[in-house]
């Protein structure tokens, strides 16, 4: 897994040029905000890992990584984004 954020320096740099600093700013905080789904996905893999075969495991991962996702989204969308 690349840890230089590639694709994310990418995006980054159209928000910036197309948009105002005010967007690129919460494009970063909501990039900060998606590490949350990700950690539960890796504690869920590393939890699973000693219950469940491999498929059950990535699978059961998936699935807590969509609940937490969305669980995001939802706030997201009712607290961030200006009415």
């Amino acid at each position: 897994m690349p840890l230089f954020p590639t694709f994310v320096l990418i995006v980054h740099f159209i928000v910036g040029s197309e948009r105002d600093m005010e967007a690129l700013r919460q494009t970063a905080l909501f990039g900060i905000y998606s590490l949350i789904p990700y950690a539960a996905y890796l504690i869920s893999v590393f939890y699973f890992s000693y219950r469940l075969s491999l498929v059950g495991t990535l699978s059961a991962a998936i699935l807590v990584w969509v609940m937490f996702a969305i669980m995001l989204l939802a706030f997201w969308v009712r607290w961030m984004v200006p009415a």
